[in-house]
């Protein structure tokens, strides 16, 4: 979607560095729910033999929720570690050398807490965090295939109209800054804050859109600050335990520079390839928790939507520069040599001629690639049509009703069948409504897209929407304000529900 499309127009020696946020919700008097992150520099997340660590333990809690007094140690291997009391400080540091001649496990990291009564008495200490657990705990999930990677990411949001934010103007008016570019279409600059509070609600995936096109030098050269910027972005996402999706996005549409266009196929093909060149070798030590999307909703030489006006020919560059882009990003290798790689169809749309046209690319990596719609349905529910003087108008609708529920269902359905005919898993990368006063009925709309894409095995994550605007900003006490609550709760009760 273009400008939100339907919501707007200390170091040791042994050189790393870890960092461990664990926060904790109390449900019974010794039940947490952990959403931990275990970041190191190098992507192991088990301490190597004879390595020196510093390890950050920092709590986030919500005060109103965390049992207290209580104490928590974070030990190594059998050892039970130095105990500590939650003081409401921002975290802990311990340091500590791994010893020679010793197995993964005893060279595990290991965070436990004890639960006080007020009274001074403490229970038994429960294990909240080992680094050797699978899932989101780890820095660096194993290699992980595109369909259990889907299957543990259930439900996302985009970071829309912020990096991904683009225009002429920008340049010209300020001074040119990430920044301003990550501010110039009503976002707040991104923080930690608000990914942590996704991540803290259930959100499994963050889409990252960004538009690279206005931060290349004439040679095709990302820079420096961009780039900078685009990876601490990243990192955000990355050290709440979320997969991330990175796309290069604006670049295509109808003002991009990338096009289905064979006439101009070889400088389109060799441009994205030193651009995705660039974002694979800055990214390729990442862990598998990141995905890369080739581009996002790429259009025709005319900028033709929901088919090319060029037919085949139109197919045959999208087919064409999907194939540069998963060949480009296996080249780097590291990482990227089984990374998870999205590709989008043209325009991101799902009509039969579209999806029947969409070629699988060869890949040296097996089961991991993934397809990627977008899908805004009934058009007349999702988009405000209430000013449109065309074909459209009076046409209107605020009510998610029987039909409309029919039509995302059969839309999202015969998605999953024709791209599981095809051998490769899909995701809905966009979705959503817009704002209509019309909230209950969105939440019909989103919980429908979430359950039906669960009984399809396809992941949706919903377009912008959810914190929009200055609530993105942190307040005083560090939260985040969220602006639709009522549709986050209406997604993540969809996807705890359908995803098993």
């Amino acid at each position: 979607m273009k400008g939100g499309g339907i919501l707007r127009r200390g170091r040791t020696i042994a050189a790393m560095f870890l960092s461990l946020v664990v926060c904790l919700v109390s449900c019974t008097p010794s039940t947490y729910y952990v959403a931990p992150n275990f970041k190191t520099q190098d992507g192991v997340a088990i301490p190597r033999e004879g390595a020196s660590y510093d390890i950050l333990f920092t709590f986030l809690p919500d005060e109103n929720a965390i049992p207290s007094p209580f104490k928590y140690r974070m030990a190594l291997g059998s050892e039970p570690g130095e105990e500590m009391t939650w003081d409401g400080g921002v975290g802990r540091m311990l340091s500590f050398t791994v010893p020679e001649n010793t197995t993964p496990e005893e060279r595990t990291v290991r965070v436990e807490v004890s639960v006080g009564d007020g009274q001074g008495n403490y229970g038994k200490w429960n294990t909240i965090f080992s680094g050797t657990q699978q899932g989101r705990a780890h820095a660096d999930i194993p290699s992980i295939s595109a369909l259990d990677a889907l299957s543990d990411m259930k439900v996302g949001w985009n970071l829309g109209n912020t990096l991904d934010a683009s225009g002429e103007w920008i340049g010209l008016y300020t001074e040119g800054k990430p920044s301003d570019y990550e501010t110039a279409w009503g976002q707040a600059v991104t923080t930690r804050a608000l990914i942590h509070a996704f991540a803290e609600a259930g959100f499994g995936v963050i889409r990252v859109p960004v538009t690279w096109a206005e931060h290349l030098s004439s040679d095709g050269k990302v820079e420096e600050a961009w780039m900078a910027r685009v990876r601490e972005v990243v990192d955000y996402v990355m050290d709440e335990g979320l997969y991330c999706i990175l796309n290069v996005h604006h670049d295509t549409g109808t003002e991009g520079w990338l096009r289905a266009d064979m006439d101009n196929y070889q400088a389109i093909a060799t441009k994205f390839s030193a651009l995705w060149t660039q974002i694979a070798e800055e990214f390729r030590d990442y862990p598998h928790r990141l995905l890369f999307e080739g581009f996002n909703e790429i259009l025709d030489e005319k900028g033709t939507w929901n088919a090319p006006s060029t037919g085949e020919r139109g197919y045959e560059a999208v087919n064409r520069l999907n194939q540069v882009f998963v060949s480009t990003v296996r080249s780097t290798g590291g990482n990227n040599s089984d990374r998870n790689l999205v590709l989008c169809t043209y325009a991101a749309a799902y009509g039969k001629e579209v999806i029947s046209a969409f070629a699988v690319p060869e890949d040296t990596a097996q089961g991991h690639l993934i397809a990627e719609v977008h899908s805004y349905a009934p058009f007349e529910f999702a988009f405000d049509l209430s000013q449109d003087t065309g074909w459209w108008a009076g046409k209107d609708k605020k009510v998610f009703d029987s039909a409309a529920r029919a039509t995302v269902v059969g839309d999202v359905n015969s998605i999953g069948s024709a791209f599981k005919e095809k051998g490769i898993p899909v995701i809905i990368g966009e979705y959503g409504a817009a704002n209509k006063n019309n909230i209950d009925e969105r939440c019909l709309q989103a919980d429908c897209y979430v359950r039906t894409g669960a009984a399809n095995s396809i992941v949706c994550i919903h377009w912008m929407g959810l914190v929009d605007g200055k609530d993105r900003a942190p307040d005083e006490a560090g939260k985040i304000n969220w602006t639709e609550p009522k549709l986050r709760d209406a997604i993540i009760s969809a996807a705890r529900e359908t995803w098993k």
